[in-house]
């Protein structure tokens, strides 16, 4: 899939197969045509980041003005652009179900709310997950968030 067509697929929050990502379902759709404009607008400038931290922070620069959209829709849509340039995460974000997994695996673990969670190295999280990528721990907390309520360490 050519960058101008993964752009366009993960503003909208769409599969492959057209239809919207599930836990995107909420995100009203005038907002998200509103977000492929904005971000079409900066493809060039998003299509020459070399790193996954530059085009998290360029994405959320473009989508933080229109309101409904949360920041696990700027991981989704930098994660999917990035992905299609060859582009990964090297650290975990957190946001929603993977930051409340965190919190469960890590119970004393709160970071402040009023901040946005940095992104964080893998080697802060159990050693039985440092055989997985930072989007696959993303992941992995997000899905088993309510399974590692006590896990201990």
């Amino acid at each position: 899939m050519d960058f101008s067509k993964a752009l366009e697929t993960a503003a909208m929050a769409n599969e492959s197969n057209g239809k919207r990502m599930a836990h995107l379902h909420r995100a009203p759709k005038d907002k998200l045509e509103t977000a492929k404009v904005e971000l079409t607008k900066k493809a060039k400038e998003l299509a020459r980041c070399k790193n996954f931290d530059d085009l998290f922070s360029k994405v959320e620069k473009i989508v933080q003005p229109i309101k409904k959209l949360k920041k696990m829709y700027v991981y989704d849509v930098a994660l999917r652009i990035g992905v299609s340039n060859g582009i990964w995460p090297g650290k975990v974000y957190l946001q929603c179900g993977a930051l409340t997994g965190a919190r469960n695996l890590f119970k004393t673990w709160k970071p402040d709310e009023k901040v946005k969670p940095a992104p964080f190295d893998n080697s802060v999280f159990p050693g039985e997950l440092h055989c997985l990528n930072a989007a696959e721990i993303e992941d992995f907390l997000c899905i088993f968030e309510e399974h590692l309520n006590g896990v201990r360490r």
